[in-house]
Parts: structure tokens; C-alpha cells; sequence
């Protein structure tokens, strides 16, 4: 009987250990659809690599945001004919114990005024308009810089009736500490359901 217990104990250890030595395969994302409906959506593919809010992460016992905060509203007044844009995503994913990626996406683009595109440029727009990715592992922020390549936001809906903005993006991203260092934002799309004022 001690034979069989102590083989059992072995079988279980062993069992263990060559599950906490287990690859997992990496998360197929997929781009959500490019829809205007108001879904609540946001993706791009980032350096050929689909990019999408996922996970959740908890800073603290009580803090635990949603992977995605936005806020699509009329800039300044109820009546107003101006529009912004602010939106911040996160990408969480923890295999076992450890944290395999830990990224955040923002976007803000105020005075939007109809359909059409826009350009990021927050060296003139006062810090307002932007894009960035920060990368928390590598300690790594990589913002938009329109004196480069343009980071573009085009808006495709923007109705007042039903609350929608949606639209695309794309466009390059520096590293702020090394501008040979980028990152390629491409087939970036989202639809919101807009504030009220």
C-alpha cells in the first residue's frame, strides 16, 4: 500500500511539473469588422500583428479598469458642431503567473467637424491630439510625429441622430527615446457610441 501511495505522490509531481513546463500558443486575435453601428469597437494590426483590447489587469485590490475607455461627445457645447475623440485601450495577457504582454493604446483628436481625414499632431495641437503605444515590459512609449510620417484618423460616421463615430487610422509610431525605433499602426478601425455633452 505505501508502494502504490508513493508512486501515485510521484505520478501527481511529475503531472505537475510538465504542466507548469506547458507552451501555450499564442491568442489568434482578429480584427473586428469594420462596422458603423456603434459596437464599441477598436483594432489595428501593429507591426503585421493584430492588435485588440484584451485581458484585464488589476493595479490594487479595488482598481481593475475595462480594456477599453472612450469618449466620443460634442466639443464644447450641447449644440456645438465640433467633435473629439478620446480613446484609451489595453492589451493584458498573463500565461500561468507571468505577464506576457502589458500594452496600452491612446488616441484623442479634438475638433473633428465632419466626415473626412484628420492628422495627429500633438506638437500643435497643445499635447490634445495623439497617438500612442506604450509598451509596459520593455518600458518602451512610442508616440505619433507628424514632421515624420502622419498619423491619420479618418472619420467615416458621425452621426448625431443614432450617437456614431467611426472610422480608420494608421500611421507610424516613434519610440520618444529612440526615433529609430517605430512601430507600424495599419488597418486601425473603430465605432463608438457617442456621449451626450
Amino acid at each position: 500500500m505505501k508502494k502504490i501511495f508513493q508512486f501515485l505522490a510521484l505520478l501527481v509531481c511529475c503531472s505537475i511539473f510538465f504542466a507548469c513546463k506547458k507552451d501555450y500558443p499564442e491568442l489568434d486575435f482578429k480584427l473586428p469588422e469594420a462596422t458603423k453601428s456603434g459596437d464599441n469597437t477598436i483594432g489595428f494590426v501593429k507591426n503585421n500583428k493584430v492588435w485588440v483590447n484584451y485581458g484585464q489587469y488589476c493595479a490594487g485590490l479595488f482598481y481593475c479598469p475595462e480594456n477599453l475607455d472612450w469618449t466620443a461627445r460634442r466639443m464644447e457645447a450641447p449644440d456645438s458642431a465640433e467633435f473629439g475623440l478620446w480613446v484609451h485601450a489595453y492589451k493584458f495577457i498573463r500565461e500561468k503567473e507571468n505577464v506576457k504582454t502589458k500594452e496600452s493604446f491612446m488616441m484623442s483628436k479634438v475638433y473633428i467637424n465632419g466626415l473626412g481625414e484628420y492628422i495627429i499632431d500633438r506638437n500643435n495641437s497643445g499635447q490634445r491630439d495623439l497617438a500612442e503605444l506604450q509598451d509596459d515590459l520593455a518600458t518602451k512609449r512610442y508616440v505619433d510625429n507628424a514632421q515624420r510620417v502622419p498619423f491619420k484618423i479618418n472619420i467615416t460616421k458621425l452621426d448625431t441622430v443614432n450617437q456614431i463615430m467611426s472610422g480608420n487610422f494608421s500611421g507610424v509610431l516613434y519610440n520618444e527615446k529612440n526615433v529609430l525605433d517605430s512601430v507600424v499602426i495599419e488597418s486601425g478601425r473603430f465605432d463608438f457610441k457617442m456621449s451626450s455633452y
